[in-house]
Formats: structure tokens, C-alpha cells, sequence
């Protein structure tokens, strides 16, 4: 028809152009959603993560507390197994260590979802980001615009003010409200705390247990030599004296040493 110069030929082109821009639109909004699904996917994922390692460090708490807690009552040989056990706690401590360093970079890149919420109330300015390429006769936005969220103009679309100055009414889908996300700082900030109070009573627990193995060594060392009687010293051979006297002392000296952080032995 406009080859030919039909008389509709204003019309049909009227149309035309009008179809490109709904095309535009489209295509634009496919943009759109393919970012913001990108987004969504990071946010949720880091926020179950999150959940599943506050899981595992209260499991691990548990853990601690109900294999590691000893007495006086615990034998020399039990105590060295669970010494030697603790090291794998240990290690494992250690690489939550850098899950953790991961999450909290991770956080660093997680957008905000709250504002999007229509029963949030803005407050202030809000940062956006524009996710595609919008133009209105109001407002003309580029992908990449930082511009301000001034609130919510309808439930589908937001009061804007673009870099360039101009206020106007946009479709929300076409912006992200970028990072920082205070919740996901909070949630890694709580992680870390809970993880250095996990180092701690691992520390604690190695303590109590390296010092009641020295107690045990050292109690073993005074019974046999308070089960020696005269007779019995005497037949002992002067290495065989020493080398139980030096046996205590060193006994002695180690308790000293690694009851001083103790719960166990303490004031």
C-alpha cells in the first residue's frame, strides 16, 4: 500500500510506526525481566544460604558442646581421642571461615526487594538503577541512568527523577534499586558473630580438655608414687627414681601451664 500511494498511506504509516514502538517496547521489557530474574535468582539464593549456614553453625554449636564437654571423670586415653577428633572441627571451623569471606562478597552485590514492596512506605530518596532504555515525552531514560525513586506513582509504576532533572511516572519494572542491601550486610554481620562465638567455645573446649589431661597425667604420676613403700623405692634403680621424678615434674609443669584458661580448674 505505500509502495502503490494508497490513500491510506498516512494512516498505514501512522500504524507502522506506532507498532515499531510497541516492538521496542517489547523488546525492551524482555530486557527488563531477563535482569530482574537474573537478580531475584542472586537475592533469594544468597538469603537461603545464609539460612542454611545459620543452620549448620547452630548444629555445629551442638555438637561442640555435647561431644567436647568433659570431668574429672574422663580417662587419658578418651581425652587424647577427643583431642585429636577436635582438629577435624577445627578445619571444618576454618573453611566457614571462607564461606563466610564469600557471602559477605556476595552481599555486596544483592539488590534491594523491600522498596519494591507496595506496603513499604519510601522514605527519602531512593537510588535506582535503569535495567533498560525508556522514553516518554516526559522523560527519556538510558540504560545504566542512576535516577530517584520519589515514590510510588501508581501500584505498576514509580515517581522518577531522572539524571537529567525531569520528574515523571515510569513503569517500576524498568529499574532495579541497586545494592548496598542492609539486611544482607546484617545477615553476614550476624554469621560472622556467631562463627567467632563457635571459635571461641571450640578454644574453650580445647582448654578444659588439655587440662584435664594434664591433670589426669599428673594424678596417675602421684599414685604410683604414693603406691610405693619403703621396700619398693628401694628396689627401684636410681634411672627408675629419676625418671618418675622427672615424669612429675613435667606432669606438673604442664598442668601449670594449660589449666590456667580453664574452666575446670578455675578460682
Amino acid at each position: 500500500l505505500l509502495r502503490e500511494g494508497h490513500p491510506a498511506r498516512p494512516t498505514v504509516e501512522s500504524f507502522q510506526a506506532a507498532l515499531q514502538t510497541q516492538w521496542s517496547w517489547m523488546l525492551q521489557l524482555c530486557c527488563c525481566i531477563e535482569t530482574h530474574l537474573k537478580e531475584n535468582t542472586a537475592y533469594f539464593q544468597f538469603f537461603s544460604d545464609v539460612r542454611e549456614t545459620e543452620e549448620q553453625l547452630r548444629k555445629l554449636q551442638e555438637t561442640l558442646r555435647r561431644k567436647y564437654t568433659c570431668d574429672r571423670s574422663v580417662t587419658v586415653t578418651r581425652l587424647e581421642d577427643l583431642l585429636q577428633d577436635a582438629q577435624d572441627e577445627k578445619d571444618q571451623l576454618n573453611e566457614y571461615r571462607a564461606h563466610l569471606s564469600g557471602l559477605a562478597k556476595r552481599a555486596k552485590a544483592i539488590v534491594q526487594l523491600k522498596p519494591r514492596n507496595p506496603a513499604q512506605a519510601v522514605r527519602g530518596r531512593v537510588p535506582l538503577l535503569a535495567a533498560c532504555d525508556y522514553k516518554q515525552a516526559e522523560v527519556t531514560v538510558h540504560k545504566g541512568d542512576e535516577c530517584q525513586l520519589l515514590g510510588a506513582a501508581q501500584p505498576s509504576h514509580w515517581k522518577v527523577l531522572s539524571s537529567s532533572g525531569s520528574e515523571a511516572a515510569v513503569p517500576s519494572v524498568c529499574f532495579l534499586v541497586p545494592p548496598p542491601n542492609q539486611e544482607a550486610h546484617e545477615a553476614v554481620t550476624r554469621l560472622e558473630a556467631q562463627h567467632q562465638a563457635l571459635v571461641t567455645l571450640w578454644h574453650q573446649l580445647h582448654v578444659d580438655m588439655k587440662s584435664l589431661l594434664a591433670w589426669q597425667s599428673l594424678s596417675r604420676d602421684l599414685q604410683l608414687i604414693r603406691s610405693w613403700s619403703l621396700v619398693t623405692f628401694r628396689t627401684l634403680k636410681p634411672e627408675e627414681q629419676r625418671q618418675a621424678l622427672r615424669g612429675l615434674e613435667l606432669h606438673y609443669q604442664a598442668f601449670l601451664r594449660d589449666s590456667q584458661d580453664a574452666s575446670s580448674f578455675g578460682p
